[in-house]
């Protein structure tokens, strides 16, 4: 009974005479029985954990694919889960009892995390690899094996997708601690060179600001510094802490990035055959769109 929890979400035999199966989240546990809060509001203390299967737990992302036809998804079509209204959604359905997660496809070098513990490792076999065939595993064609948790069933495991660099630079701003460090000065020499922009710091005690300027300004006096600083001003961050100055880097450095040359470009979404508002000579029309130039 040790592989079941609660918060586990089951498929219970409530009488086996009719097979009767009902699915539901497991909210107790005595011994080998537990109390089950099924999915239509009934509850049952007595469900025997024999006659139980642990259901998939299904995470926003996921690649499923349906069992069988339900809210408008066919038997077979796949989805990845998207949350709407607080709630899993594969498309327009919401039973999790009909969807089949989607078993990834590793290949050596992948980085993966296991589904229920979050434990990460290095793919090292796949079926194919010589390596990994010879061993002779049992149910070979379902699993691979990792650097150091050995063989496992890939359903239970997904990949890690690799960050982008700009995706990685947002990452370390964000685990900038206390104090502008030389790792911090690392960072930003880095974002500077993919965005020609540089930092000026104004402190009075614990007050001050951190300017973003263009590249070239060379500051010297305080006269002379506000000038060349209003020539080439683009924004400013505020502090009147040490606490607040450290947010402030961060928050001038997440500035530089998203105004690098690594920025990703937003997704271009077509409206093409779509109805949408448009104001003309003053009124507003609903037109369709037939071209997008």
């Amino acid at each position: 009974m040790k592989d079941f929890k609660v918060g586990d979400r089951i498929r219970g035999d409530v009488d086996n005479e009719v097979n009767i199966r009902k699915y539901g989240e497991i909210i107790y546990i005595s011994g080998e029985f537990a109390s089950v809060k099924f999915d239509d509001g009934t509850s049952d203390g007595g469900i025997h954990l024999t006659g139980c299967v642990k259901m998939t737990q299904f995470k926003e992302g996921d690649r499923v694919k349906q069992l069988a036809t339900c809210s408008g998804n066919e038997k077979g079509q796949e989805s990845v889960l998207e949350i709407k209204n607080g709630e899993l959604h594969a498309g327009k359905c919401t039973c999790q009892h009909e969807w089949e997660l989607v078993t990834p496809v590793f290949k050596p070098g992948d980085k993966v995390r296991e589904r229920e513990t979050g434990k990460v490792d290095e793919v090292v076999g796949v079926p194919g690899v010589e390596v990994y065939d010879n061993n002779h595993y049992l149910s070979a064609g379902e699993g691979f094996t990792t650097k150091k948790n050995g063989w496992n069933y890939r359903k239970n495991w997904e990949r890690i997708e690799p960050m982008s660099r700009y995706e990685e630079l947002r990452k370390r701003i964000g685990e900038i601690g206390n104090g502008w460090d030389k790792k911090a000065d690392e960072l930003y020499e880095e974002i500077y060179n993919v965005s020609n922009l540089r930092l000026w710091v104004d402190c009075y005690g614990h007050d001050g600001s951190i300017t973003v300027v263009k590249h070239g300004s060379m500051l010297y006096s305080i006269a002379q510094e506000k000038k060349q600083c209003n020539e080439t001003y683009l924004t400013h961050f505020d502090f009147s802490s040490q606490c607040e100055k450290n947010k402030a880097f961060q928050d001038a450095l997440y500035y530089l990035l998203d105004n690098s040359t690594i920025k990703p470009e937003p997704p271009v979404i077509s409206i093409v055959g779509k109805e949408v508002k448009a104001e003309i000579e003053g009124k507003i029309y609903q037109v369709k769109v037939l071209s997008q130039g």
